[in-house]
C-alpha cells in the first residue's frame, strides 16, 4: 500500500467540499475519513470474502490489505502533518488526522459527513 495522496485525492473530489469556500482542514480531515473508509472496506483475506471492518465482502475482489498496511498510514500522518507550532492548520494534526481515518475505517462514509475541522 502506497502511503502517499492517491487514495486521498479521489476523497477529496467525491467530498465536495474542496474549493475556495471550504475551510481545508475540515476539507483535509474528511478525506482522511473517506479514505479510511474505503480502506474498511477493502478484504483483508485471500479468498476475498471478509472486508476489513468485519463485515462480509460481497464484490470480487482484485487485491486486500496485508499486514503492516494500516501501520503505513499512521506513519504518512506522522511525516505530512500541519507542525504542532502552526498558526493555521492546513490538514490537520498527526492525532486529528489518525482519528479521522480510524473513524472512516471502523464506520462508513456517512460518518465522515458530518466530520470537521474544529
Amino acid at each position: 500500500m502506497s502511503t502517499g495522496n492517491s487514495a486521498t485525492s479521489p476523497s477529496l473530489c467525491s467530498s465536495g467540499t474542496r474549493g475556495p469556500g471550504g475551510d481545508s482542514k475540515t476539507t483535509g480531515l474528511q478525506a482522511d475519513c473517506l479514505t479510511g473508509a474505503w480502506v474498511g472496506s477493502v478484504p483483508v483475506d485471500q479468498e476475498g470474502t471478509v472486508q476489513a471492518r468485519g463485515q462480509v465482502e460481497t464484490r470480487e475482489a482484485s487485491f486486500s490489505l496485508s499486514p503492516g498496511d494500516l501501520d503505513e498510514v499512521v506513519q504518512s500522518f506522522l511525516v505530512f502533518a500541519d507542525p504542532v507550532e502552526a498558526k493555521e492548520a492546513s490538514r490537520g494534526t498527526a492525532f486529528e488526522r489518525t482519528e479521522a481515518s480510524r473513524l472512516g475505517f471502523f464506520q462508513d462514509e456517512q460518518a465522515c459527513l458530518a466530520l470537521t475541522g474544529s
